[in-house]
């Protein structure tokens, strides 16, 4: 089958920092959609790409954990909850906090100003 290559992805959701979209914010909490026990899963749970721990295909990446938080504060105790869970890894398992990549990661402090 071809496909057009599109897939839906976090990053797709970053205008809501600017415009009020709140159905797209409700993505970013929904578990059928981009919300985990952990954080925001980089690609929609139902893409045929997603991949939990696939670098780039699905795991939470910090850096959009905040800017999403910045958009919509439900965001926040998910995304502390994973960074704890993962050692402040790079990037984790949006359902088991399991760290990825590099442990730690220094940018992964960011998510810990969402405490609070």
């Amino acid at each position: 089958e071809l496909t057009s290559g599109r897939a839906r992805t976090l990053e797709a959701l970053l205008p809501a920092l600017v415009l009020h979209q709140p159905g797209a914010l409700a993505q970013v909490t929904d578990g059928d959609a981009f919300g985990a026990p952990f954080g925001p899963r980089g690609v929609h749970r139902s893409e045929a790409g997603y991949v939990a721990r696939g670098y780039w295909r699905g795991p939470v990446w910090p850096q959009l954990a905040y800017l999403l938080w910045r958009a919509g504060a439900d965001v926040a105790s998910a995304s502390v909850r994973g960074a704890s869970a993962s050692g402040l890894a790079e990037y984790w398992d949006a359902d088991d906090g399991t760290g990825l990549g590099a442990i730690p990661q220094s940018w992964t402090g960011l998510v810990l100003l969402m405490d609070g």
